[in-house]
């Protein structure tokens, strides 16, 4: 625990020192951001838009400051937009984006992007309609954009497996794309396109053992690092090669809050 912990504050610091010229580092305020709206900023990804010269943080909007039955909060939630000018210190809100397929209030949760070749690719989870528990179909929605306020929807991902979520995209050092995401049984199952838009799936998950959501990846210091949501705190991976995942240790499972933005402002200074 408490060398992962140690480990984490060390890529902090160091990302923000090479991220940009400083006199002296303060602590981020905590939580780092707050949605004023509904009061339920999750699953955030963090990309440098090139068109205001910011950096932007797209997350799922959940209605967290309402009285609703179960898990009715977690759904019919948009996809919100906060930006910074100073690197991170200070967000504003900038609104939701418009992502609609079918009419009526739907569903988007866990937003990824990825920048290539003057276009934004959005991949985010999409279940239609409103539920009060846990349901319905879910499916991964790709879009593209040049300004990531006008979106096109493409298609929705086809893997050759259902009702899969958290989907997450990296670009390969040898060409391609690789996304992992959330599959049967709460595993992470991985999936190669050379395009983004068709998609060859592993024949077996990932990553196995307890169950888990929400993969994210990053490389640092020559390695490229996972972690997955235990629901008991965050379960470490570490990569050479994108393919084989040693398991590490288990961090931040006493305090959860803010666990992913902070991955995302380390992805985000180290760019």
């Amino acid at each position: 625990m408490k060398f992962f912990c140690s480990f984490l504050l060390f890529i902090l610091v160091t990302a923000a020192a090479q991220a940009q010229s400083v006199k002296a580092l303060r602590p981020a305020p905590a939580p780092l951001f707050r949605d004023p709206i509904t009061d339920g900023a999750a699953d955030p990804v963090m990309i440098y838009n090139e068109e205001e010269k910011s950096w932007w943080m797209l997350y799922t909007q959940r209605r967290a400051n309402l009285e609703l039955p179960d898990v009715a909060f977690c759904y019919g939630n948009p996809i919100a937009i906060a930006s910074t000018d100073d690197h991170g210190k200070t967000w504003i809100y900038r609104g939701t984006l418009d992502l609609a397929i079918d009419p009526g209030l739907n569903t988007f949760w866990a937003p990824d992007i990825v920048y290539d070749n003057g276009v934004y690719h959005l991949f985010v989870t999409y279940i239609k309609g409103v539920r009060n528990h846990w349901g319905g179909e879910s499916r991964l929605a790709y879009y593209t954009s040049k300004n990531m306020w006008d979106w096109k929807f493409e298609q929705f991902v086809n893997v050759g497996m259902k009702n899969i979520i958290d989907g997450c995209i990296v670009k390969k050092p040898d060409g391609g794309w690789r996304m992992w995401f959330k599959g049967h049984d709460a595993l992470t199952y991985a999936s190669d396109s050379k395009d983004l838009k068709n998609w060859k799936m592993f024949d077996e998950p990932v990553i196995t053992g307890d169950k888990h959501e929400g993969p994210n990846v990053f490389e640092f210091a020559g390695f490229y690092w996972m972690l997955t949501d235990e629901w008991s705190g965050m379960r470490v991976y570490k990569s050479k090669d994108l393919k084989n995942w040693e398991k590490q240790g288990k961090i931040l499972f006493e305090k959860m809050e803010n666990v992913l933005m902070i991955i995302q402002v380390v992805r985000m200074a180290m760019l």
